[in-house]
């Protein structure tokens, strides 16, 4: 192989891994009423168009309630997407608080619906009866009223997105790679 088939290989090669979507994982710290959501957020790369239950592949959050607190993770819990609200580019996950779809997305131990545990962001009354926001309880919030209630109204982060060193590293030795392979190709 010529050298300038090797340079033409490698910075194709360089330039279809840059382009592939890859997981992306936003980091989560959000204050709700009294309580806190921390831990991550995992999606499989889309950064057009609302997300949906597939988009999610996997998170570990923890929530504070003030009293108690509880881990949701793919193993004790599931999600459900309803509505166009929640976006996500390649540094910021947002939730649409503003819009009129009455959508939500809802994380919740040990299913969707069982009204025990969850995190709801929500621009409908579906997880809290109340105005639009983020909602958080751990067991049964009924009548005890641990439930944390925060409203939003506008289109916010609930994520921001964390570097992922293996992707740096792997273009790093692909730029390398290709440096080295033109350094060959000038000195002919």
């Amino acid at each position: 192989m010529s050298k300038a088939s090797l340079f033409a290989v490698v910075f194709v090669f360089a330039l279809a891994f840059t382009g592939r979507a890859s997981d992306i994982t936003y980091d989560v710290d959000l204050t709700v009423g009294a309580g806190s959501v921390s831990g991550f957020i995992e999606t499989d790369g889309t950064t057009t168009g609302p997300l949906s239950d597939s988009d999610i592949v996997s998170w570990n959050l923890l929530l504070n309630n003030s009293v108690t607190t509880f881990d949701l993770t793919p193993s004790n819990s599931a999600i459900d997407i309803e509505g166009s609200d929640v976006t996500a580019t390649a540094t910021q996950l947002f939730f649409n608080f503003g819009a009129s779809d009455n959508g939500n997305f809802i994380i919740e131990y040990p299913y969707v619906g069982s009204d025990a545990t969850f995190v709801c962001f929500e621009s409908s009354l579906d997880c809290t009866y109340t105005p639009a926001g983020i909602s958080l309880a751990i067991g049964n919030h009924l009548p005890e009223g641990a439930q944390q209630i925060t409203a939003y109204s506008t289109n916010a982060v609930i994520g921001t997105a964390v570097p992922e060193p293996s992707s740096v590293m792997v273009l790093s030795a692909l730029l390398a790679a290709a440096l080295v392979a033109r350094r060959q190709i000038a000195r002919g």
